[in-house]
């Protein structure tokens, strides 16, 4: 065999092991850890890709692993999103929260990917970017509660897009105390049909006019 198509076989050869041994692309994973028991729910991040303080760019896809211990476990119940700040009260989460896979043990960790595409695309983010990640109870087809968050995680965003956070304080504090408002009138809603149920269909009817 000449030189020149040994060099080439060889060429090939480390081409194709490097395809094999190359870093595969992140994909979200579930697996138990068994965990000693306890009274309350928590979610831990264990680390994170890039790590806290490094620079994030729109074409990223953050890589983390976090680790989860839930007391009061019941299948189809619980997941992770990872959450972006937005401009006043809430956040964002990529992707569609309803295909978001449910937990499946007790005690374990997760990977998460996290692309940040549709995180530059929202009008409302706040910059530089800042995350955290929180476990979620599902309380019905539509809706679910906090159960437990990581710390916020703050990054470098050298590639923010322009005229970013245009809005003044008085604007995100307005915002905060009406969500605020609407919180405080749904809690004492419960507590009234908890506390006096046979008059639940007038204050039921009632409320859900106030909150048409």
């Amino acid at each position: 065999m000449k030189i020149a198509a040994r060099i080439a076989l060889v060429s090939v050869g480390l081409a194709w092991g490097g395809l094999a041994l190359a870093e595969p692309a992140c994909t979200y994973r579930e697996e138990e850890v068994a965990a000693p028991a306890t009274a309350g729910d928590s979610v831990t991040l264990l680390n994170v890709d890039p790590p806290e303080g490094g620079e994030l760019r729109k074409d990223m896809v953050v890589v983390a692993d976090v680790q989860f211990q839930i007391a009061d476990f019941r299948p189809d119940t619980y997941f992770i999103l990872v959450m972006f700040p937005t401009a006043g009260f809430g956040g964002v989460s990529p992707g569609d929260t309803a295909d978001t896979p449910m937990l499946q043990h007790s005690s374990g960790k997760v990977r998460l990917c996290v692309p940040l595409q549709e995180v530059y695309d929202h009008p409302r983010v706040l910059w530089p970017l800042s995350m955290s990640f929180q476990l979620l109870k599902k309380t019905d087809t539509r809706s679910s509660l906090g159960i437990a968050s990581t710390p916020k995680m703050k990054f470098k965003s050298a590639d923010a897009p322009a005229n970013q956070n245009l809005f003044p304080d008085e604007y995100y504090d307005a915002l905060q105390r009406t969500n605020t408002y609407f919180d405080t009138r749904a809690i004492l809603y419960k507590v009234c049909i908890a506390r006096f149920p046979a008059a639940q269909p007038e204050l039921t009817k009632a409320y859900r006019a106030w909150e048409a």
